[in-house]
């Protein structure tokens, strides 16, 4: 498969954001006790009308849970000089979630899709960096 996918026909749309939706839904409800065992067999029971939206819900799932774990990330790293707040140390388990659905698509044999949103991961944070004129006070 090739990434990034981009769904032409609004049926396809609209089944990819209902099983996007699902998984959402899935993930919340998990929260914190979420183990990959019950990942996976949540993900394997999911059913698709193509493999093209398989891979299209895989892709929007993993950017958004790749986007706010590298948001968490950067905040943790800074916490040497700012302190970390009770709310961001709640919500640290969502990188449990970005750790297990990258290795769900792993062993999916997926690999491709990892490689593209390392790569959308930094073009988004390069053009952050450069829209911001005081780097220092985001990093």
């Amino acid at each position: 498969m090739e990434y990034p996918i981009f769904l032409e026909s609004e049926e396809d749309k609209v089944a990819c954001t209902h099983s996007c939706e699902a998984i959402e839904s899935f993930l919340k409800r998990k929260g914190e006790n979420l183990k990959y065992q019950e990942l996976k067999e949540f993900m394997n029971s999911q059913t698709y009308s193509s493999k093209e939206i398989e891979c299209a819900t895989l892709q929007e799932i993993y950017k958004e849970l790749a986007r706010v774990g590298l948001c968490l990330n950067v905040n943790l790293e800074g916490s040497a000089q700012y302190d970390v707040t009770f709310k961001m140390a709640e919500s640290m388990w969502i990188i449990a979630h970005v750790k297990y659905v990258a290795e769900y698509i792993r062993d999916k044999g997926e690999t491709e899709l990892l490689d593209y949103v390392a790569s959308w991961l930094k073009v988004i944070t390069e053009k952050q960096i450069s829209a911001f004129s005081d780097v220092e006070k985001y990093i």
